[in-house]
C-alpha cells in the first residue's frame, strides 16, 4: 500500500475513533442527568442543539453566495424522511407518528430551526420587528409560520417563516402554536447513530454520514428520554 494512503487510512479510523469517544462523553452527561432529574434531559437537547441553530441562522449574511445555503431538513442534518430503515421497507415517513396535539413553542427557548437564506429579508425582519418598530411586536402568522415538531425531542423543523422567525429568536420573543407534532420514537429500534453515521440496526448498513455531530447526537440522547418516560 502506498504510503499516503497508508496514512490517509490512519488518520480517518482515529478520526473515526474521536467521534465514537466524543459521543460517549455526551451520553455519559446525558445519563448522569438522567440519574439526577430525568426531566431535564430536554434541555440538554437544546445545549446541544443551539450550535446548529445558531450556524443555519447567520449562514445567509456569513457565506459568500448565499444562494447555495442548504435548506435545513432531516436529510441534510440527519438522513432522508424517505430512506429505507429496515427488511420490510419502513422509512422515517412510515413511521413518525402524527399526535393529537398541539403544542407552544417559545421562541426564547425551545429548538425552533429556521434557515434565512434571503439578505434583504433578514435586514428588513431584524429592522422592522419589534416593540416600537414599524411591523410592531414578533406576533405568529397563522398561515406563514408553519413548524413541524418532533417528540421526543423536542425539535422544531421549520417550513415557512423563516426570515421572521429568525427574528424572534434573535429577540427572544414570539411563540409559535402547532398542531403539526409527531413522536419520533417508533424509529428507535431501527436506526442507530455511532458517532459517525446513522445505522440501520438490521444489518449495520450507513444510512447517512453525519455532518453535524451535535445535532446527530441528540438522536441518542432521545432514546435514552424514550426509555425514561420522558418528552419535551
Amino acid at each position: 500500500m502506498h504510503p499516503v494512503v497508508s496514512k490517509l487510512i490512519s488518520l480517518l479510523k482515529a478520526q473515526d475513533s474521536s467521534r465514537k469517544q466524543r459521543l460517549e462523553k455526551i451520553l455519559s452527561v446525558a445519563r448522569d442527568i438522567a440519574s439526577q432529574n430525568p426531566e431535564a434531559l430536554p434541555d440538554f437537547v437544546r445545549l446541544l442543539g443551539r450550535k446548529l441553530q445558531s450556524d443555519y441562522m447567520c449562514r445567509a449574511v456569513s457565506w459568500l453566495d448565499e444562494h447555495r445555503v442548504p435548506d435545513l431538513e432531516p436529510k441534510v442534518v440527519w438522513f432522508d424522511e424517505f430512506a429505507l430503515l429496515n427488511d420490510q421497507g419502513h422509512s422515517l415517513y412510515d413511521l413518525k407518528r402524527k399526535t393529537n396535539t398541539t403544542r407552544a413553542l417559545s421562541l426564547a427557548s425551545d429548538i425552533v430551526l429556521p434557515w434565512p437564506w434571503h439578505l434583504d429579508r433578514v435586514a428588513s425582519c431584524i429592522s422592522c420587528i419589534g416593540q416600537g418598530r414599524r411591523a410592531g411586536e414578533w406576533k405568529q402568522d397563522p398561515v406563514n409560520h408553519r413548524v413541524e415538531y418532533w417528540l421526543p425531542f423536542g425539535i422544531g423543523w421549520v417550513h415557512g417563516g423563516n426570515h421572521s422567525i429568525m427574528t424572534g429568536i434573535v429577540q427572544g420573543q414570539g411563540t409559535i402554536e402547532t398542531d403539526n407534532v409527531y413522536d419520533i420514537s417508533p424509529l428507535f429500534p431501527h436506526v442507530r447513530f455511532d458517532g459517525d453515521a446513522f445505522l440501520r440496526a438490521s444489518d449495520g448498513a450507513v444510512i447517512q454520514k453525519s455532518t453535524e455531530f451535535e445535532f446527530a447526537a441528540i438522536f441518542e440522547v432521545g432514546r435514552l428520554m424514550h426509555e425514561r418516560g420522558i418528552s419535551a
